[in-house]
């Protein structure tokens, strides 16, 4: 019996779910983009990609998963995020340097 298989199944739309930036930020972060063919490999880089930006935003604990949703015979990309707590450093004091001027420890330690 010959089988037909037609077009592969395409990503129509990009879903964020649980997250509290922009949606913009987070496409341009993750580089998902709509109309192409579902690759597994791009859609875990995508997560590894948003897991990154968010780890730079502070959010250590955050949770980043990728599912499909069936949307007649194509797919949507839904992006699951659970952001953790947002930590920021508060003061930074430097103790213990009896034999290093302060100003040269300050210069090497690049804190943000």
């Amino acid at each position: 019996m010959p089988v037909h298989e037609g077009e592969r199944a395409r990503i129509t739309a990009i879903r964020f779910e649980g997250a509290s930036r922009p949606e913009a930020e987070l496409l341009s972060a993750s580089g998902l983009r709509t109309g192409v063919v579902f690759n597994e490999a791009a859609a875990q880089r995508a997560v590894d990609a948003l897991r990154t930006h968010y780890f730079g935003l502070g959010f250590p604990s955050v949770r980043v998963s990728a599912a499909l949703e069936p949307s007649g015979s194509d797919l949507v990309q839904v992006v699951q995020v659970a952001e953790g707590p947002r930590l920021t450093v508060g003061s930074v004091v430097i103790q213990g340097a009896t034999r290093t001027r302060l100003g040269l420890v300050r210069r090497l330690v690049q804190l943000q």
